[in-house]
């Protein structure tokens, strides 16, 4: 078959990008393959991926098209533009089969108006978004490297899904001889951010200090605020040389190389790559049970897997994988190690594994229905960006977002409201409630960092939050959404029922 994968960011790296990367690597031995890279407006090509395609030696080509990793932030409109140019390009190169990463609207329009099988790769998500599903347009198979998310989407969104767990960087393992230490580096993959728990991490280790002599090199980009968290941290408690920040590292090979224990402190994540990474140079795998993890890795058996997520449970699996190190039970647990690797992440094992895949869809030949993607709702999209656009000179996320906006405009609203953020955002949000002719009255904004009154209401703190006065709190910021959702779930609010983003 000839194969196409499409990519999902036009710049930069991303996990679930370079995973679906990986997969098209390796299926070329079976079948003629070429990777798509989404460009962004300006036709500028994701200079990341194309260098690991040229390594790799896979053929590609750059299309303008945008994927989500949420029902939110779906772009149903340009999807349809972006169709038009997939659809040619797939006649084109006779295309057999699409396998794509993310939810990518656009090649599902082409597969089914070509009636070409179409599997996408997407990983966590937050249960309570499938609620935002209402229309039947998305791919009908998918892709997964934990049990636990194949069977929350097949479950949630009514598709077909099967769990491959994530290909190793090399076709064989590195093998290590183990002798005891005083001195061990501990190394971190991932962009330092608030799911990957890198602060935990940093205070686990900051424990461990006080006994063990102990490096944690922390490679991945540190940009935001969470990131400067980090690293204030790291300044105020005198840890600068013990605690290092890398920054993003294309070729992590030569730190791997050099370390001894691979740390992951994920508390949202479908199945770490970095883990897969470690195992197959060679180190220890500590880590949290996220997700698929336990799925694969088990206690002092093949891995450190910690009780929890905090710093005191990461420090006692420290402890622990240390200790094995000095009294040589560490061979046992990468002995396990390796069988797991060949069980689950040889190049071989994956491959085998979807190629099964890909012959029982086409087999199967379950295509969605074109029609869903008819004139009607397209028109019918065009119309509500006009309404909600018309004041606000066409921000660029608003007109994005009429896909969600046409789901809120169908359910039946009623009663009171929260802004949570008095920004701009929380302004626009203000006024869309108005041009979706929602029936919701917002009585204030909640701003731990504002006061007074902002759009003629009043700004509020969020321990004057009455929660007996509200029906509904629309969040309208950007960064720590999730922090603030889950606050709100502490209070018996459910997201997608009584949270709502906004814009």
């Amino acid at each position: 078959m000839k194969i196409a994968y499409f990519l999902d960011i036009p710049c930069g790296l991303g996990g679930a990008g370079n995973l679906l990367l990986q997969q098209a690597g390796i299926m070329a031995k079976n079948h003629n393959v070429i990777v798509v890279i989404p460009c962004d407006e300006q036709g500028n090509v994701n200079i990341e991926y194309a260098g690991r395609c040229e390594k790799s030696g896979l053929v590609y080509r750059t299309l303008y098209y945008e994927t989500s990793f949420n029902f939110y932030d779906i772009d149903y409109l340009q999807a349809v533009l972006s169709s038009k140019i997939i659809r040619k390009f797939v006649i084109q190169e006779k295309i057999d089969f699409l396998h794509s990463v993310q939810i990518n609207l656009a090649v599902e329009m082409v597969s089914r108006e070509l009636k070409i099988p179409h599997l996408m790769n997407i990983y966590q998500l937050r249960e309570e978004e499938f609620r935002l599903v209402y229309l039947d347009i998305f791919a009908k198979y998918h892709l997964c490297d934990s049990e636990l998310y194949a069977k929350k989407w097949s479950s949630c969104l009514g598709i077909k899904s099967r769990c491959v767990r994530p290909v190793a960087p090399l076709s064989h393992i590195i093998n290590r001889r183990y002798v005891r230490r005083q001195h061990y580096r501990i190394v971190m993959l991932g962009d330092v951010c608030s799911r990957k728990n890198q602060l935990m991490a940093i205070k686990a280790v900051e424990r461990c200090l006080k006994e063990y002599n102990v490096t944690l090199e922390i490679a991945g980009n540190c940009s935001d605020s969470y990131g400067g968290t980090c690293q204030i941290y790291v300044e105020q408690h005198h840890l600068s040389e013990s605690v290092v920040f890398r920054g993003f590292i294309s070729d992590i090979a030569v730190l791997l190389r050099d370390c001894d224990i691979l740390l992951c402190t994920s508390t949202d994540e479908s199945f770490p790559m970095s883990i897969v990474e470690a195992v197959t140079y060679g180190l220890t795998i500590i880590s949290t049970p996220v997700a698929g993890v336990p799925e694969v890795f088990h206690d002092r058996y093949n891995a450190y897997i910690a009780g929890g997520f905090g710093a005191e449970d990461i420090e006692a699996s420290i402890r622990d994988c240390i200790h094995d190190f000095k009294s040589g039970d560490i061979e046992s647990i990468q002995e396990h190690a390796r069988e797991t690797w060949e069980q689950n992440f040889s190049p071989d094992r994956v491959r085998e594994q979807i190629d099964q895949y890909y012959h029982y869809i086409v087999k199967d030949g379950h295509i969605g229905d074109a029609d869903l993607y008819g004139p009607n709702l397209t028109e019918q999209l065009y119309k509500l960006r006009e309404a909600v656009t018309q004041e606000d000179g066409n921000p660029d996320h608003v007109s994005k977002r009429v896909l969600y906006y046409a789901y809120l405009k169908k359910q039946k609203f009623c009663g009171k409201a929260y802004i949570w953020g008095a920004g701009k955002l929380g302004r626009q949000a203000h006024e869309l409630l108005r041009l979706l002719e929602l029936d919701i009255e917002v009585i204030a904004f909640v701003d731990k960092n504002k006061m007074g009154m902002y759009c003629g209401l009043p700004i509020i703190k969020p321990e004057e939050i009455k929660y007996d006065e509200v029906d509904y709190f629309l969040i309208s910021f950007a960064v720590g959404r999730d922090e603030i959702i889950n606050y709100l779930n502490e209070q018996r609010l459910m997201y997608v029922e009584k949270i709502f983003l906004l814009p």
